[in-house]
This record gives structure tokens, C-alpha cells and sequence, in this order.
């Protein structure tokens, strides 16, 4: 994901190097590149993990998807996740089924919105 050049894995035939198997944190730094958006998104993505505590839970339970439409959604520590992939087609009718059992007597806010 946000790689400029092939992937190449450390192995015998490269001398086991590895400065082709990882993003450079030093792109993040360079004007004209989007690495510094992946930053923040990543950033975002941590604190709000530490907010929410849903890396406690190691279950999950996929709740849609659907390759046509390009989306991926899973429940998890109760937290929903909701993913559009589609390059261009937003969602704005997309109907999730959530499993049996799933709290929906509390407010449901969107805690991260991409668009």
C-alpha cells in the first residue's frame, strides 16, 4: 500500500536487504507526494484505536462484503467498520446486517469519516 517501486521481499538473491520491503518514513516529509496523508490517516487510525480500545477484542465478525460495490464491513469490540474501496462510487445506501446479540440501544456516531 503506498509503495513507488516493486516490493521486493529480503531473500538470498538480494542479500537479504531490506530496504525494498518497507515504506520510508522520510517520504512522509517530501512535498508533492500524498505519503503525508497515509501519515495522518495513520495517526488518526492509532489514537483512535487507543480511544476506543477495539484492539482488545480479537474477534471480529464480517458483517458485508461485496466485491462488485468494492466495500468491506466488520464488527468488532463494538466498534462497526465500514470500508468503500471503489475508487470513484461513494456509498450512501449501504445497508449493514449486524449479528445477533449487537448493542444498538446506544448512540451510533461516526468516530472516522474519509470522504
Amino acid at each position: 500500500f503506498g509503495m513507488i517501486d516493486p516490493i521486493d521481499l529480503p531473500r538470498a538473491a538480494n542479500n537479504y536487504k531490506k530496504d525494498k520491503c518497507a515504506i520510508p518514513y522520510k517520504l512522509a516529509e517530501t512535498t508533492g507526494l500524498k505519503y503525508k496523508h497515509l501519515d495522518i490517516f495513520d495517526l488518526f487510525l492509532n489514537r483512535l484505536g487507543a480511544a476506543l480500545q477495539w484492539y482488545k477484542s480479537p474477534k471480529h465478525t464480517i458483517v458485508a462484503a461485496d466485491e462488485e460495490k468494492k466495500v468491506l464491513a466488520w464488527v468488532r469490540s463494538g466498534c462497526i467498520f465500514a470500508i468503500n474501496f471503489h475508487p470513484h462510487n461513494e456509498q450512501t445506501d449501504l445497508r449493514i446486517d449486524l449479528p445477533k446479540g449487537t448493542d444498538l440501544a446506544r448512540e451510533v456516531v461516526v468516530a472516522l469519516d474519509t470522504e
